[in-house]
């Protein structure tokens, strides 16, 4: 695969997932694209068509299975060239919250990765505090990204990982996979 004129589809993963996409334009300059939230919770009109009874006084649980099919549904719109994502890592000190969990964010990155592996679509991971730590609120603010994501906090925390890959390229996990190919996109600014 020619990396280029990169189509980034960004990540923040989890029970609610943000979601953002910035794509070329006629310059191949990345251009903000697209940007939200994505749950695996059914809707009631989901659950009927599934033929699932709801009972409207209980949360639906989330399901990876529909997170999975409306993550597909973005991946054929946008035709990404690259998918950045926030890793996720069990820490020691947060191991008894683990025990018995589902480990539902674990399967929705699995579930995106193997999207966009069946598409041969690189995937960057970056940690948390990568991207949050130089993409902060100030600076998105600055470059006039902060407004909209207003309301979406996952959809903020995914800017941050597609703004932190456009800015220095593939730091993070699999760097080594894909350093050379791919090109940082945008010059990183003191603002």
């Amino acid at each position: 695969m020619k990396f280029g004129h990169e189509r980034v589809l960004s990540f923040d993963p989890g029970e609610t997932t943000g979601v953002v996409a910035f794509l070329p334009d006629s310059h191949n300059q990345p251009v903000f694209h697209y940007c939200n939230q994505i749950t695996g919770i059914m809707t009631e009109v989901e659950a009927h068509e599934e033929g699932i009874e709801v009972d409207p006084g209980k949360k639906m649980k989330a399901d990876v299975q529909i997170a999975t099919r409306r993550f597909d549904k973005v991946f054929n719109a946008i035709r990404p060239t690259v998918v950045v994502m926030e890793d996720y890592f069990i820490y020691a000190n947060k191991l008894k919250q683990h025990l018995s969990s589902d480990l539902f964010t674990t399967r929705i990155i699995g579930a995106i990765e193997g999207l966009a592996g069946v598409r041969n679509i690189p995937v960057v991971m970056h940690s948390a505090s990568q991207a949050k730590g130089f993409v902060t609120d100030e600076k998105l603010k600055a470059w006039q990204m902060y407004e909209v994501t207003k309301g979406q906090r996952h959809a903020r925390d995914a800017l941050r990982h597609a703004v932190y890959f456009l800015i220095f390229g593939p730091v993070g996990r699999f760097r080594e996979k894909y350093h050379g190919r791919i090109k940082p996109q945008i010059k990183a600014t003191n603002s």
